[in-house]
């Protein structure tokens, strides 16, 4: 292992570019990959420079990247050419008047100063210097002044922008900070000779070019970044950043930015940035949009130049893995073994450090700790991408080591005593899993990948598992299968079979179940032994750094497995308003993170349709009606000054709005209905999401469907206030009495909620001509598309209703999953609907098409109705955008006219509200202030109502 800091994941941070003075002619070529810099203000030496050979272009790339896109020719056919090469040319416009973007910034490259560098007057007082990066030659580029370029790039990255901007007009810009602007001119003054300055490339180009840059960056791995400088006077699209209304079927126009601490050049008001002394009180949690920055990060994740493609047993998988399968494989077969190239080891052999052994101390890059040997943990995450087909990577790792898996169990069975308890090996992976359903589908996974008999396993859950059968089967199955629930109810009961035994592997199935340290289910996973451990999740991070942090835990990162040390280096250093508040992430995850997105499928991009309804003059009239009427209950509540009976008020109306434009006129005998005997979890569930109290009390998981039912996946209401629990802590919850966590006496706290108020049904007409606009709408799309498979996709299960009925009436054939409907009932109408003769419609509640599964057979999406919260809509729709899928993915979306749903309320508005806040930060139940005003407004009632 070399010695020296550790390389900066885009391969230019903190390395030591070397030349040598002799072969300093501009036709030489150089390479910056070899020896590390020490310091970013030291020198920098002078050997190494001439090393590299001559540039070869990459046809395979080039062809790639112009198949991703448009066609080269029809680009050049239909766009004009522009003139890039002047300079003092205004970055934000061409010569054809279109408005220029800027893409981002691919941070701290490196350029070699082989001229004199120009004089700038205002080089003391600018905060940064711009040149323009043109062709040198050939071959390469570099910052030009005045047609002098004075600084060439390294070859790598001239191989790739040569390769970038063949395909695309773009405009390319060097910013150079003030502090390193002047440490290259002093040290070229003193030194009389070469020497590297550091820069930030900022890309622009036409909206249209957008997505291709994206990918042409992400195929050599460059990745965007917010710019530090340059991005002022031109909007901001980031095309590697994940805009969740794109996915939605809307149109963004930019990304949002991050407030970073610095005053732009020229700017006549100085920036006043508070967050620091905010941060101090603690006033400030996450706020900044840490999304684009953790997006970049994880987007940075797949190793392509570290690994190579492995092969699966072929006697054991007789599935033919993808190449970035193979990839995967061969991370995990190097993270099990031991095997890691510098780029995946948080340890650095150090031969300057004192000691007495031979081969020096390695020091842990991000804490500074020292160890005789590297301690590197033994296992890792998995994140990449929902429908990128993990579990057949997981299930060709255990049939490739299982000489390894039977090895280790022999060496055990030499020490069965560990502690107090008797302690067995087994050669068995344990794969934990959020609910059965997920289960099935592992077992059905095994059975569609491995040839019969060669890859045993064994259900550990449910009535007998405790027995002696099958507790030899622990020990003597390939892959043992259970739930985070059995796991945590058998911890609570102290009759553990699973804590007495040394499994040679665990995976955790959606590991991210388990981000809250403080639940059962955390502790009773990480209480586990194992020689190895891996978490299979799509998203890591989801609210806040500490969510990686209740992974690493689990995973026995040395070290960093110790909350407070995560806390010290991980998570304190990632506060606001710098630069490097993300350095220590981004090497934690760099080492022990594989992650990959769904572009590597060459899926073709979802095709998103609006429908925009038009409602009768009758449904005009009664929803004008139900509108004036919540008006009217809200005037009233605000009159008596009640923000409680407020919140519940105007959500309720809210709630009754959306209802409407779905199943047309409520049911009268509703309105008088007692609490607990007609209540629709489904709209229940929706008041709760309106008020982002969606989420268990226990572990804070999203909730994404209520029933008691015991062979179902939904979680518990808690009805006298109306809290969450998941089916994961219910066990939990009934052995603390059923008492809700949050409240400490059951039904001492009333929810303002009155569901005898509350609309919870549609008609139930008995002429079709009576069922609303919307749905008769989408009868007319399914009927046209009947020989593809489709779903319908709802929050509510009365909504599913009534479209069955017409369905029903026209005599095609359905299916429906709801919330209550058992899991083996859904897994068998789930199979039915993927076989190519099974029924092509299949109407689902969102929260049940959330989580777990496979709808990759489906080529149309119907979204009935905008989404409160639209990550629910998008995890469903990733349920068919996934490995497997062969058509491109049609999803339509109905929107009512002219009402609450064409307003900014709903899904529009949350989404412009998650990015701007990033999704990140500690998440609080309750209305935000800014949304409740917006809902306020909605209804009439101004804010000077309020506070009179």
């Amino acid at each position: 292992m070399s010695s020296g800091k550790r390389p900066y994941p885009f391969g230019n941070e903190d390395e030591r570019i070397t030349h040598d003075p002799a072969q300093c002619g501009l036709g030489d070529l150089w390479n910056c990959h070899e020896v590390l810099n020490q310091d970013h203000m030291m020198e920098h030496s002078v050997q190494d420079f001439a090393s590299a050979g001559p540039f070869e272009t990459n046809p395979k790339l080039q062809t790639n990247l112009q198949r991703s896109l448009t066609p080269l020719e029809e680009r050049q056919t239909n766009t004009a050419r522009y003139d890039l090469n002047s300079v003092g040319v205004d970055s934000t416009q061409n010569s054809g008047d279109e408005a220029y973007f800027c893409f981002g910034s691919i941070p701290d490259l490196k350029a070699q100063v082989r001229e004199e560098p120009p004089t700038r007057q205002d080089a003391m007082s600018a905060p940064y210097q711009c040149f323009d990066i043109l062709e040198q030659g050939a071959l390469f580029y570099g910052l030009d002044s005045g047609g002098l370029k004075f600084a060439i790039l390294n070859k790598k990255v001239c191989q790739d922008l040569r390769v970038l901007l063949s395909g695309a007009e773009l405009r390319l810009k060097a910013f150079i900070s003030r502090k390193e602007w002047l440490r290259m001119v002093k040290h070229r003054e003193r030194e009389k000779m070469p020497t590297v300055v550091n820069f930030d490339l900022n890309i622009y180009g036409l909206r249209k070019c957008a997505v291709y840059v994206g990918r042409a960056l992400s195929k050599v791995e460059l990745f965007l970044q917010q710019p530090l400088f340059g991005a002022d006077d031109s909007v901001y699209y980031n095309p590697q950043y994940l805009h969740p209304e794109e996915i939605l079927g809307n149109e963004v126009s930019s990304t949002p930015m991050s407030i970073l601490k610095r005053q732009p050049y020229g700017t006549q008001h100085p920036v006043v940035n508070e967050e620091p002394k905010k941060v101090a009180q603690g006033e400030v949690h996450h706020t900044g949009n840490d999304a684009a920055e953790i997006n970049t990060i994880l987007g940075s994740l797949s190793f392509r130049k570290h690994l190579v493609k492995s092969m699966a047993d072929r006697s054991i998988i007789k599935t033919t893995i993808l190449d970035h399968q193979a990839e995967a494989l061969d991370f995990i077969l190097r993270r099990e073994t031991g095997d890691l190239p510098m780029e995946m080891t948080l340890w650095e052999q150090r031969e300057d450090l004192d000691s007495d052994l031979d081969q020096g101390l390695y020091r842990h890059i991000i804490t500074g700790a020292r160890s005789k040997q590297p301690r590197d943990v033994r296992g890792g995450i998995i994140a990449d991408d929902m429908g990128l087909g993990k579990t057949l990577v997981v299930l060709s790792t255990i049939a490739g080591s299982t000489d390894r898996a039977k090895s280790f169990s022999a060496q055990g069975q030499s020490h069965l005593q560990k502690g107090p308890v008797a302690v067995v090996t087994s050669r068995a992976t344990l794969v934990i899993c959020p609910s059965t359903l997920l289960v099935d589908s592992w077992i059905d996974e095994i059975r569609k990948h491995t040839y019969p008999g060669y890859v045993t396993f064994h259900k550990h859950h449910g009535q007998g598992r405790q027995d002696d059968r099958s507790q030899r089967q622990l020990l003597e199955s390939d892959v043992v299968l259970t739930t985070y629930a059995t796991v945590a109810a058998e911890l609570r009961q102290g009759q553990s079979i699973l804590r007495c035994i040394d499994w040679f592997r665990i995976v955790l199935d959606e590991a991210h179940e388990i981000r809250n340290p403080s639940t059962k289910q955390h502790q009773a996973v990480t209480e586990l032994r194992s020689e190895h451990r891996w978490c299979l999740t799509g998203t890591p991070i989801q609210n806040s750094v500490d969510d990686l942090g209740a992974l690493v835990i689990f995973l026995k990162v040395p070290i960093l497995e110790n909350p407070a040390s995560f806390r010290k280096f991980i998570t304190n250093p990632s506060a606001p308003n710098s630069r490097e508040r993300f350095k220590n992430l981004r090497v934690l995850l760099g080492s022990i993170c594989l992650r990959r997105s769904k572009e590597i499928l060459g899926l073709p991009d979802p095709k998103p349709e609006m429908r925009f309804i038009e409602l009768t003059a009758s449904e005009r009239h009664e929803y004008r009606s139900i509108e004036q009427h919540c008006r009217l209950d809200i005037d009233r509540i605000v009159s008596g000054h009640g923000r409680a009976r407020l919140n519940s008020t105007v959500l309720r109306s809210l709630l009754r709005l959306r209802l409407f434009c779905n199943n047309g006129t409520p049911r009268r005998e509703f309105a008088t209905v007692s609490p607990g005997n007609e209540m629709d979890m489904d709209e229940v569930l929706s008041y709760l999401q309106q008020n982002n109290e969606a989420d268990c009390s226990y572990c804070f998981r999203q909730v994404y469907s209520i029933s008691d039912a015991p062979d179902t996946d939904g979680g518990l209401l808690v009805p006298e206030c109306l809290h969450l629990v998941c089916r994961g802590c219910m066990p939990q919850y009934h052995a603390e009495g059923s008492l809700c966590p949050l409240h400490g006496v059951a039904g001492q706290v009333q929810h303002s909620l009155s569901f005898g108020r509350l609309p919870l049904s549609g008609t139930i007409p008995q002429a079709q001509t009576q069922y609303p606009s919307k749905l008769r709408a989408v009868l007319n799309d399914i009927s046209m598309q009947l020989s593809q498979k489709s779903i319908v996709f709802s929050s509510w299960k009365k909504t599913l209703s009534l479209i069955g009925e017409m369905l029903t009436n026209d005599d095609i054939p359905f299916y429906c999953i709801h919330g209550s409907l058992s899991l083996g009932e859904r897994i068998r109408i789930l199979q039915d609907f993927r076989s190519p003769t099974g029924v092509n419609v299949l109407l689902m509640t969102l929260g049940t098409g959330a989580v777990g599964l496979n709808l990759a057979v489906a080529s149309r999406i119907y979204l009935m109705e905008p989404q409160w919260n639209p990550s629910v809509e998008l995890q469903a729709i990733g349920r068919a955008l996934r490995l497997g899928q062969k058509e491109q993915v049609a999803i339509v979306r109905y929107i009512v006219k002219e009402t609450i749903e064409d307003s900014n309320v709903l899904s529009r508005q949350e989404a412009k509200l998650q990015l701007a806040s990033g999704g990140f930060g500690k998440r609080k139940r309750g209305i935000p202030t800014e949304r409740f005003q917006t809902l306020l407004g909605f209804f009439g009632v101004e804010q000077s109502q309020q506070q009179a």
